[in-house]
């Protein structure tokens, strides 16, 4: 009688089913981490999102507010531009307390000069540090978020930009600096805009920028 070699079918059956069952739970998990790990990085770039249209608004907030004090006061007095006798608002080359002014006869429309070879004071940390006394601070309504801003006078412009500078077609110029930081994040912006003012409630912005690599 023929010898035959009795193999067992079910047990191997049973142990392929075993590995395919297992590469199928390695293959869910993969594909389960793949998506945690996706969707860990969708809400963090969310975040980020959120935290740069915060900072861009807390700046654009600063500059609107700022722009908004100067053009309705009116401009400063001569004593405060040429930094003489003056008390609360001094412009001084150093940006003492966030009011700037470098260059020379501030007060003077056909003989105001800028010192353009001195460095922007915005581009030192120096001058945003804590404690530093270079910057001026105004909190955004309803958040925790403290901005930094600084003032520098920027001579004279026409008032009419159609006509000539002259004594009656004059209006001394501002360049506002915004800086805004968050605690514990990357989020920071820097916005600079230049108004013009001619008298008390008669003046406007003339040109907005947002500064790459602030600091």
């Amino acid at each position: 009688m023929p010898n035959f070699k009795k193999t067992n079918l079910c047990g191997n059956q049973r142990g392929m089913l075993l590995i395919v069952a297992l590469l199928m739970l390695l293959l869910v998990s993969m594909i389960a981490v793949s998506t945690m790990d996706t969707t860990g990085l969708e809400m963090q770039m969310s975040s980020n999102n959120r935290l740069h249209q915060q900072v861009f608004e807390a700046a654009e907030f600063v500059l609107s507010s700022v722009e908004d004090t100067l053009i309705k006061a009116g401009n400063f007095s001569e004593n405060s531009l040429n930094d003489t006798n003056c008390v609360l608002v001094c412009f001084k080359s150093n940006c003492a307390k966030g009011f700037c002014f470098s260059g020379s006869s501030a007060t003077l429309w056909d003989a105001c000069n800028l010192n353009k070879t001195s460095a922007e004071p915005y581009f030192s940390l120096s001058q945003w540090a804590e404690g530093s006394g270079g910057y001026q601070i105004l909190q955004v309504p309803e958040t925790d978020i403290i901005t930094k801003y600084i003032v520098e006078y920027w001579c004279f412009t026409a008032k009419n930009p159609a006509e000539p500078l002259a004594e009656t077609n004059k209006a001394n110029r501002y360049r506002i600096i915004a800086f805004v930081t968050i605690a514990d994040s990357h989020a920071q912006i820097m916005l600079r805009s230049t108004i013009k003012i001619a008298a008390a409630g008669e003046g406007k912005r003339i040109t907005w920028e947002q500064l790459d690599n602030p600091i």
